[in-house]
C-alpha cells in the first residue's frame, strides 16, 4: 500500500487549483466593429463592387505599443497534455516496462475528466475546451489516482523497482541506498517540474521518502508527489530577466514548456530540453529553429486538429443516425443512410484540408477554396460521388459542384431529413467570421423547421423568420442568408438542384427547385447578390474577415483567455498580418514570436 499521505497532497493539489480557478471573459464585436471595405468579385450573378484591392485591405486592428495586455493566468494542463505528460513521464520512468505499467493504468486514466467548453461575455455559441480553468474535485481525485496508480506500478514487482532505480534498490545493502533514491530524483526530477532541480527541489523530492529511501512504499511516495506536484499539473512560470516594471522574459525552460505544450500538447523533447538547457533557446536563431522544426513536425498535428476542430465548430454535427430507421428520414437517405462511422469520418475529411495545406506551405485562405477530395472513407466519398483517397497520394478534385470548405459535408450535413439554413449561416457568420450573434428574446419560442408538404426548406424558414416588423428579421436578416446560398446541398450533403419532400412516412409529396442566390451580407455595407455557396467562399478568401477572425481565435486558444480588442491588439494585427501575408504554417507560427508568448507579466 502505498504510505503517502493523502490529505496532505491533495491539500497541496487544492491550493494549486484555487490559485488557478480564476476566470475570463471578453466580448467580441460585429462586422459593424470592423468590417472594412474590400474589392474583388462578387457572385457570378452579383453587382461589382467597389473598394481596395484586396493587397491593401487594412487590418481592422489598431495597434498602440503603449497599451498593456492583461496577465496570464495560471494554466492547469488541459486533459490532452496532462495525459501526454504523465505517459512521458511513465515511458521514461520504465523504458521497458512503461507501455505494460499505461495499459495497466488505463481505466484509471480514462477517469481524468474532460476540459469543459468555455464561452465568453455575450457568446452562446463556440468557445475552446483548453480554456477551462475552473477547479475540479475530480480532478484532483482523478490525477491523484492516476498518480498513485503509476507509483504501484513502478515499485512492484521487485523486477519494476530494479527498472526504475538500478539493483541498488533491491540488492542487500544498505550503505547505497541514499544515492540511489538521489541519482532517482536527478533523473525523473527534472521532469516533473519540467525545469533544471534547484537545491530546494531535490531535497523536497528526497526528504520525502524519509528513513527508508529505496522501500518500494517510500519510493512510491517519491514518485506520487512528484507526479501529483502544482509543477506537474501547471504550468507555472516566474520569468527570469525584468524587461519592464512587472514585466519578466521567460526563462529558457518555461520557454521550451510554453513552445511544446502550444505545438504538440506534450513535455518538451530531448532536442528542445537540451537547446533550453544550453541557454541557445534564447537566441533568435535557435528560437526560430525550433518553431520551425515544432510546427512542422507531425507531433503538431493533434494541436492543429483540436484548434480546428474547435474553431469551426465541427463537434456542432449530430450523430447523424438518431433518426435512421423512421420512415421520413430512410426515405430522404435511401441508398446512402449513415453509418455511425461516416460523423469521424465527415470531421477528417475537413482536418485532412487542413493538414495537407499545413504541410504543402498552402495559406490559410486555401482552405476556403481548396476543391480537392480527402474523404478517406468510401462511404463519405460516396456521399462526394467520388473515389476515396488513399490518405498519402496528391488528392484528386472533388466534382464540379463543389469548390471549397463550405461545401464539405461537415459544414452541410445535420441529422435530420431537412436542412438548417439558419444554423449553416449562424456557424458562419458568428464562427468564421467572429461576429457577435445576441441570443434570440426570451419570450420567443424557438422552433426546428419540418418538411413542409410542398415548399422548400428556405421558403419555409423565410416565413417564420423573415416577416417585415418581426423581432426576428434583425439577426435573420444576416444569418439566413448565408445559409439558404448552401441550400444546392441536402442534409447528407449530397448535390441537388431540387429539394425532395417526403410526409412523415416517407412519401415523396413534392420537388420544388431550391434558390441558392442570397445577399450574404459578408460585409453589411455590401448589397451584392451570390449565386451559390462557392461564390461566397471566394468572397471570404477575397475579404480579411476570414483572416481576422483567425487571429481572434487562434489568439485565445494559445492564451487561454479572451483577447482585449484594445490591450491585445497590437498581438491580433500581428497573427492577421501572418494569416494574411503567407503560409498556414506561418500563420500558426506567428504566436510563439509575440511579446506575451515569450513573457510573463507579474501583478503586484
Amino acid at each position: 500500500m502505498v504510505r503517502v499521505r493523502t490529505k496532505a497532497i491533495r491539500s497541496l493539489l487544492l491550493t494549486a487549483l484555487l490559485l488557478a480557478s480564476m476566470g475570463c471573459e471578453g466580448v467580441i464585436t460585429g462586422a459593424r466593429g470592423d468590417s472594412v471595405a474590400t474589392g474583388g468579385s462578387g457572385g457570378t450573378g452579383g453587382a461589382g463592387g467597389t473598394g481596395l484591392p484586396r493587397g491593401e485591405v487594412p487590418s481592422p486592428f489598431s495597434c498602440d505599443q503603449a497599451q498593456t495586455p492583461r496577465e496570464l493566468p495560471l494554466r492547469r494542463l488541459a486533459r490532452a497534455e496532462y495525459l501526454n505528460t504523465l505517459r512521458a513521464f511513465v515511458r521514461a520512468a520504465l523504458p521497458q516496462a512503461g507501455n505494460t505499467a499505461l495499459t495497466s493504468m488505463d481505466t484509471v486514466l480514462s477517469q481524468v475528466p474532460q476540459d469543459s467548453v468555455v464561452k465568453y461575455g455575450g457568446e452562446t455559441h463556440g468557445g475552446f475546451t483548453r480554456l477551462d480553468q475552473t477547479m475540479q474535485q475530480a480532478m484532483v481525485d482523478a490525477t491523484y489516482a492516476a498518480s498513485v496508480a503509476f507509483a504501484q506500478q513502478a515499485t512492484r514487482p521487485a523486477a519494476r523497482l530494479t527498472e526504475l532505480m538500478g539493483a541498488c534498490a533491491t540488492d542487500t545493502s544498505t550503505t547505497n541506498d541514499a544515492s540511489c533514491l538521489a541519482t532517482l530524483v536527478d533523473k525523473l526530477g527534472p521532469l516533473a517540474v519540467r525545469h533544471a532541480l534547484t537545491p530546494e527541489d531535490r531535497a523536497f523530492f528526497i526528504e520525502t521518502a524519509g528513513t527508508t529511501p529505496v522501500s518500494p512504499d517510500a519510493v512510491a511516495d517519491v514518485l506520487t508527489v512528484m507526479t501529483a506536484s502544482p509543477g506537474f499539473l501547471y504550468e507555472l512560470e516566474s520569468g527570469a530577466a525584468a524587461l519592464d516594471t512587472n514585466l519578466y522574459a521567460l526563462d529558457p525552460y518555461e520557454l521550451a514548456s510554453r513552445l511544446s505544450y502550444h505545438f504538440w500538447q506534450s513535455p518538451p523533447d530531448t532536442a528542445l530540453w537540451a537547446a533550453a538547457a544550453s541557454g541557445a533557446l534564447l537566441q533568435d536563431t535557435e528560437y526560430r529553429a525550433q518553431v520551425a522544426r515544432l510546427v512542422a513536425d507531425p507531433r503538431a498535428d493533434a494541436m492543429v486538429d483540436d484548434f480546428f476542430l474547435q474553431w469551426f465548430r465541427l463537434s456542432e454535427l449530430g450523430s447523424l443516425t438518431s433518426r435512421v430507421g423512421t420512415p421520413q428520414y430512410d426515405a430522404f437517405a435511401g441508398a446512402n443512410v449513415p453509418s455511425p462511422q461516416l460523423r469521424a469520418a465527415m470531421f477528417d475529411d475537413v482536418l485532412s484540408a487542413v493538414r495537407w495545406n499545413l504541410h504543402h506551405d498552402a495559406s490559410l485562405d486555401a482552405l476556403l477554396t481548396d476543391a480537392r477530395q480527402f474523404a478517406r472513407s468510401p462511404e463519405l466519398a460516396t456521399l462526394y460521388e467520388a473515389p476515396a483517397w488513399d490518405g498519402t497520394s496528391e488528392p484528386g478534385p472533388l466534382p464540379a459542384a463543389r469548390a471549397g470548405l463550405l461545401t464539405r459535408t461537415a459544414f452541410l450535413a445535420n441529422d435530420s431529413a431537412n436542412t438548417r439554413p439558419v444554423m449553416k449561416g449562424l456557424r458562419i457568420r458568428n464562427a468564421l467570421l467572429c461576429d457577435a450573434i445576441p441570443p434570440p428574446p426570451g419570450n420567443l419560442m424557438v422552433t426546428t423547421p419540418e418538411l413542409a408538404a410542398d415548399a422548400t426548406t428556405r421558403q419555409v424558414v423565410a416565413n417564420l423568420t423573415e416577416q417585415p416588423g418581426s423581432s426576428c428579421l434583425g439577426c435573420h436578416r444576416s444569418l439566413n442568408p448565408l445559409g439558404y446560398v448552401s441550400e444546392g446541398f441536402d442534409a447528407l450533403g449530397r448535390v441537388r438542384t431540387h429539394q425532395q419532400l417526403f410526409d412523415l412516412a416517407g412519401t415523396p409529396t413534392a420537388a420544388p427547385a431550391v434558390d441558392t442566390k442570397a445577399v450574404a451580407l459578408i460585409e453589411y455595407d455590401d448589397d451584392r447578390v451570390f449565386d451559390d455557396v462557392t461564390a461566397v467562399s471566394q468572397r471570404l478568401a477575397q475579404s480579411r474577415r476570414f483572416d481576422s477572425c483567425f487571429a481572434r481565435q487562434y489568439f485565445r486558444y494559445s492564451f487561454r483567455r479572451a483577447e482585449d480588442l484594445t490591450a491585445d491588439a497590437c498581438a491580433l494585427r500581428t497573427l492577421d498580418e501572418a494569416a494574411r501575408a503567407g503560409s498556414l504554417q506561418g500563420a500558426l507560427s506567428a504566436t510563439a514570436f509575440l511579446p506575451g508568448f515569450k513573457s510573463r507579466r507579474i501583478t503586484p
